[in-house]
């Protein structure tokens, strides 16, 4: 079967398989959107109430603080606490009045439903109660028989002196207080009668002149409790713009049942949690754990004392979202049945024009990777894009193999250039310093046999400068030798890398034996390479290997040679080579010298067992080259 018979089949079989495919994934996306959608809707209407829960919970606190921290609260708490034991109702019944009258007017505009002032014994002093529109209002004056004054208004009504009447509270009233006293700021949520209050605890305290100390002191004269009911309407209607059904269930026994019959719902989540107050995060179930199976739910509870108090339940329906997603899908099964029965002529008709060219670039690149470029010219039969495409090719493939050229004789005189300027550096500094070390040697040396007898102080100055002039020439020696040993030069290649070899081993404390098979000769420029290859990978060996044995080995045969570099060390993982920059540029320093003389490079490494360096450069590389005479 022909390639552009192969490629129109492929084609149309592709295409029917990712439109396929493509649906049934819409679909899966579609319906896991959905579900997403309905989570972050569930998120935001859970948001909204526990912010209306937490803003609703500020404004009681600070509203009660408004209440505890009023200054003629606290005067008037210590003119009430401090003299009602001594003077009766009809002297103090004034002051009373004022305080609750004070407490109602914050606790009305506040919306609290109820305040209470107790003394520090956890007496009751004035108490504002209100509901359904309803005010009751009043104060205690003496214990225990609890006679004060009560008084009953509704909204719109001014309290005046003629609504007061006295009462005598029963022993058991609503406003007992049984707690610890508290001495800081409390808030929490309670249920009561079945509906969910806030109740916020504040300690009335001031500055009193004390008579002993005679300065000012800070004093707690009693504590205000005020509640406020978590209305559920003003909770549903803050969820309303998110179209999500809110249902608030404070009965104990019904959360019972929820928990129980739903067990997808984690129940140890809703027992007692230490650490846990007011709310907690929202729990997603399953569609239809709860009520109706076309909906999904989700549940806040809330939580006062580590304990469950109420479940806010949200519920959003989903079936219009699967009918959305069903006529979407039906739509794109429309849209890809009409595009194949457009792609597939197209297609056919493009196939021959573009299969062709194609494989005479293929082809192209073969031949530049092979190094064969006498036929490399790609045929353009278009004008078209592909006609481009193919004499870009083709300009391309002759300017890279000019670049390639011209790089590496470029590389080439540089390196020779290097060890140009390497000779003549290490010929001065063991030639014209070498001298002027010596001459101070000289001059050190006579200086101490003359001051030995008049300055034995001096003299000895000048024996440390004699070894500190020893320790210069010897290093000069040596930084002359590792630049450009002369040894290489005057002896030959043998000897510089057998004296190379006991360098490394007496610097680096690695045993290193050198063996060599010479039997041809090998020329100046290639001897440099091979030592420069040696002297690098020694270097490698010696910072990274924590070998404790060495081995070069160089030889020839047919008209190459051969080095090779191993030890015994930990080995590394050759792809390190891409991340290491240390032993990277050593490497590739290595790969360009054995380039430039057309020779190849072999690394063989394990963890744990050792390196292998193989390096093989041809004696006459001239012979081997391919491609410099061919453009």
């Amino acid at each position: 079967m022909k390639l552009k018979n192969k490629l129109v089949i492929a084609a149309t079989l592709m295409l029917v398989i990712v439109m396929t495919l493509s649906v049934i994934a819409v679909f899966i996306i579609l319906n896991e959107r959905n579900r997403n959608d309905a989570k972050i809707i569930l998120n935001d209407s859970s948001a909204l109430v526990n912010d209306a829960i937490m803003k609703k919970r500020q404004v009681l606190l600070s509203t009660s603080r408004q209440i505890a921290y009023t200054k003629n609260v606290f005067g008037m708490m210590i003119y009430l606490v401090r003299n009602r034991p001594y003077f009766d109702l009809i002297l103090m019944k004034y002051m009373y009045r004022y305080l609750a009258e004070t407490v109602l007017n914050i606790s009305r505009t506040a919306g609290i439903n109820e305040t209470v002032i107790y003394d520090m014994q956890g007496n009751p002093v004035t108490f504002v109660k209100i509901k359904h529109g309803i005010m009751d209002i009043g104060y205690i004056h003496s214990y225990p028989n609890l006679i004060g004054e009560a008084a009953t208004l509704v909204n719109g009504i001014k309290l005046t002196d003629h609504l007061w009447y006295p009462n005598e509270f029963p022993r058991k009233n609503l406003f007992d207080y049984h707690g610890p006293i508290p001495e800081e700021e409390e808030i929490n949520i309670e249920l009561i009668d079945s509906e969910l209050h806030f109740v916020t605890l504040i300690p009335i305290k001031g500055q009193t002149y004390d008579t002993v100390t005679k300065t000012m002191v800070s004093e707690q004269l009693g504590f205000l409790k005020s509640t406020q009911i978590m209305d559920d309407a003003l909770i549903k209607k803050i969820a309303r713009p998110t179209n999500v059904q809110i249902d608030v269930i404070t009965d104990p026994r019904r959360i019972q049942n929820i928990l129980l019959k739903n067990t997808d719902l984690q129940v140890d989540g809703f027992k007692e949690q230490p650490g846990i107050s007011f709310t907690k995060q929202l729990y997603h179930i399953k569609e239809g754990a709860l009520t109706f199976k076309d909906h999904h739910q989700g549940i806040l509870p809330v939580y006062s004392e580590n304990k469950p108090l109420a479940l806010i339940i949200h519920t959003f329906s989903k079936e219009k979202a699967v009918k959305q997603t069903l006529q979407i899908v039906k739509l794109l099964s429309i849209v890809f049945i009409i595009g194949i029965l457009i792609i597939v002529p197209i297609a056919i008709q493009y196939a021959n024009s573009i299969t062709t060219p194609l494989s005479n670039v293929v082809k192209g690149l073969k031949s530049i990777a092979l190094g064969n470029i006498h036929s490399l010219s790609v045929k353009a039969e278009t004008k078209d894009e592909i006609g481009e495409l193919v004499n870009g090719f083709n300009f391309f493939a002759v300017e890279i193999i000019n670049s390639q050229n011209q790089l590496r004789q470029l590389s080439n005189n540089i390196i020779e250039s290097q060890e140009r300027e390497r000779a003549t550096i290490a010929r001065g500094l063991h030639d014209e310093l070498g001298q002027i070390l010596t001459a101070l040697r000289i001059d050190s040396v006579w200086l101490a046999e003359h001051l030995a007898q008049t300055d034995p102080k001096a003299a000895s100055r000048s024996r440390e400068m004699r070894d500190l002039i020893d320790r210069s020439i010897d290093e000069v020696r040596h930084i002359a030798l590792k630049l450009r040993p002369r040894i290489l030069d005057d002896l030959g290649l043998i000897a510089a890398i057998d004296w190379l070899v006991g360098d490394f081993e007496k610097r680096c404390g690695i045993q290193c034996e050198f063996d060599e098979a010479i039997t041809e000769e090998i020329d100046n420029n290639t001897a440099i390479v091979i030592y420069r290859i040696t002297q690098e990978a020694l270097t490698n060996v010696g910072r990274h290997s924590k070998a404790t044995k060495s081995r070069v080995t160089i030889n020839t045969r047919l008209d190459m040679v051969y080095l090779i570099v191993s030890d015994n060390g930990q080995g590394f993982d050759p792809d390190i080579l891409n991340t290491n920059t240390a032993i990277g540029l050593g490497i590739s320093g290595i790969q360009e010298r054995l380039m430039l003389r057309s020779g190849e490079l072999d690394i063989h490494s394990e963890i744990g067992k050792g390196t292998n360096l193989f390096c093989t450069i041809p004696l006459f590389p001239n012979k081997n080259k391919k491609g410099d005479d061919l453009i």
